[in-house]
């Protein structure tokens, strides 16, 4: 068995209770008729769902990879960076979400970085391999803005549905919503590991 694959002693161990993964479900399905105002709280986390240093590295770097049949692959590459990101600074997804493109400087010297409330955290290379990604996808969307780009760093990958006979913003104008980000992460996470892991789990337990 490989080091990714759900096991006894590994990934199953770090399985979420039943109530979770129907949460999951529902959501999805509320997400899919436009209805995430009816989402369902995931229960608290506590420490219990947080990975080993190994198995973190090993579902970012399988999340950077592997996209399941029918996944948007635009949306799976920003899934990979946000995780990449959390684990990299040790911050969450609602601060991560609040950055622009300017907060990454990877020309920086002697190693790229990420300022996030005013702390500038170093960025190893498979990181900012995986940034890279997400940023020349995020620039092949934004160009259909015409030059309107307001520069967040996270934005939705497809338009979203019409509201009260108006159409959505094209994606780019708004920022990707936290529940946007933490939706995406438990799909993908749950279609390549059968376990809808939380960000949250790529950070160090204690």
């Amino acid at each position: 068995m490989s080091g990714s694959e759900p096991g006894e002693d590994g990934w199953g161990a770090l399985a979420l209770d039943r109530r979770e993964g129907e949460h999951q479900t529902y959501n999805a399905f509320t997400d899919s008729l436009g209805l995430s105002n009816l989402h369902r709280p995931y229960p608290p986390s506590g420490h219990g769902d947080r990975l080993e240093p190994e198995q973190a590295w090993n579902l970012l770097r399988t999340l950077a990879v592997k996209r399941p049949t029918g996944a948007n692959a635009a949306t799976a590459i920003r899934t990979a960076a946000v995780a990449a990101l959390v684990a990299a600074t040790g911050h969450s997804v609602p601060e991560l979400q609040k950055l622009d493109v300017t907060a990454a400087n990877l020309e920086h010297r002697p190693l790229p970085v990420l300022q996030v409330a005013d702390v500038a955290h170093p960025l190893d290379k498979h990181t900012v391999e995986i940034l890279r990604r997400w940023l020349d996808v995020r620039a092949g969307i934004t160009k259909e803005l015409e030059g309107t780009d307001p520069g967040y760093l996270w934005i939705p990958t497809k338009p979203g549905r019409p509201r009260d006979g108006m159409e959505p913003p094209k994606p780019g104008l708004t920022r990707a919503a936290v529940r946007t980000l933490h939706s995406a992460h438990r799909t993908l996470v749950l279609q390549v590991f059968g376990t809808p892991l939380r960000p949250l789990a790529l950070l160090p337990r204690g």
